[in-house]
């Protein structure tokens, strides 16, 4: 896997053993005391094996050789498709949306709680950013509350956040 041979790859597998260790330690710990390590350290096995899945499949693409426009890369996306041109006005950009829907995100886990933030976050990013169809992306949302739940509330008995509005306007609704 030549991707590991560059510091992006070689950090992933870092992180990938930290948040490994961390979740296998803290599968010893009380209830109360696994639940923040356990839901940073999933969510971070789960990108690493992701991230490195991507540097490995971008080491196979065959180089480009001279005279070859880049379009004919297999799978490869050119600067204007990808929407980016490299400007620091677009690097800009880029970045205050990104933090836009972590900041979003953090928002709606504490007003709406972990069972509304989640799916939303996840529609929300695939439709706008991924350009996934709706169905597509509410079929990964309802997935991502599946695999939450189950995850979660079955297998590791751990009450989620429920946010701080969502319980009052559930009893508002009679539910």
């Amino acid at each position: 896997m030549s991707g590991l041979r560059t510091f992006s790859g070689a950090l992933t597998v870092v992180m990938l053993a930290i948040f490994a260790t961390m979740v296998a330690v803290a599968t010893g710990y009380p209830a109360g005391a696994r639940f923040m390590p356990l839901v940073v350290g999933i969510p971070g096995i789960m990108l690493c094996l992701v991230q490195l899945v991507l540097d490995w499949r971008r080491t196979r693409v065959e180089p480009l050789r001279e005279g070859q426009p880049i379009a004919a890369l297999r799978g490869a996306a050119t600067p204007d498709e990808a929407g980016a041109d490299g400007s620091d006005r677009s690097v800009i950009r880029r970045e205050a949306l990104i933090w836009g829907y972590l900041v979003g995100f953090v928002a709606g886990l504490l007003v709406f709680g972990f069972w509304v933030a989640v799916p939303v976050m996840i529609a929300a990013f695939l439709r706008f950013e991924g350009k996934a169809s709706w169905p597509v992306a509410l079929g990964a949302a309802i997935g991502a509350a599946a695999v939450l739940y189950g995850l979660f509330g079955v297998a590791l008995q751990i009450e989620l956040h429920p946010g701080f509005l969502t319980p009052h306007l559930l009893r508002l609704l009679g539910l």
